[in-house]
């Protein structure tokens, strides 16, 4: 009985992990409003160079800025989407670094949030 749940339990946690999106963490690189587009530098380390990755933004995509630090961060809706001067002054070494929670697989994956740390001036 007690391995007949606890399978049960497995199988749940699987099949609502899959429901959920998937997260994306990297640098931000390149912003397309016209075609509704994100390039992001995904797993760049000190000895990896990293992949370019371009991700579909769905029209109703969520746009949060994080601001501050671990633990006393404070998080804001931007306006304009894509349009925003967040995504519009990305410098040639790349942009702030992003999450993006997707949805679907494949060529079907659509960005659903873009969160954007944000840092302070110096």
């Amino acid at each position: 009985m007690f391995r007949k749940l606890f399978a049960l339990a497995v199988a749940i946690f699987f099949f609502a992990g899959s429901l959920m999106g998937a997260e994306v963490k990297g640098q931000l690189l390149k912003v397309d409003p016209e075609k509704n587009t994100i390039t992001v530098l995904v797993g760049k380390t000190k000895t990896e160079k990293g992949e370019e990755k371009t991700f579909n933004v769905d029209k109703a995509a969520k746009f949060i800025s994080i601001t501050g630090k671990k633990g006393e961060t404070k998080e804001e809706t931007l306006t304009d989407g894509l349009k925003n001067e967040l995504f519009t002054k990305i410098s040639g070494k790349g942009g702030p670094g992003v999450t993006l929670t997707t949805e679907g697989e494949g060529t079907k994956e659509v960005v659903k949030e873009v969160k954007v740390r944000v840092r302070g001036k110096k």
